[in-house]
């Protein structure tokens, strides 16, 4: 039973969904005092959509990269870039558990 339980845990799909869906349900959380209003005005902003989409575009081909300092820099700027928009969406608790994720996923 402990060995069963053990390598559940150290199972990296395990992980994986564990944070998704810690991360989805403080989002959730978060999003029900009326700050969706805000995500769906940034994302109908076009200026906000075209800088949101060349980051995207930038960041997954920068992640693919041989060059190991794009890639730190490119999380480094992931994980700034989520500290700022919850910080827009005044969800500071959020910010922490979000980046706490990500940096245990990512870096």
């Amino acid at each position: 039973m402990q060995q069963k339980i053990s390598s559940l845990v150290n199972d990296n799909k395990y992980k994986i969904a564990v944070g998704v869906l810690l991360a989805l349900i403080i989002i959730l959380f978060s999003l029900y005092d009326g700050t969706f209003h805000i995500i769906k005005q940034d994302f109908t902003n076009p200026y906000f959509l075209f800088f949101f989409i060349t980051m995207v575009i930038f960041s997954i081909w920068a992640l693919n990269s041989r060059n190991i300092k794009y890639v730190k820099a490119t999380q480094y700027a992931i994980v700034g870039f989520v500290i700022a928009y919850l910080a827009r969406l005044d969800m500071i608790f959020t910010a922490y558990i979000v980046v706490w994720l990500l940096h245990y996923f990512m870096l």
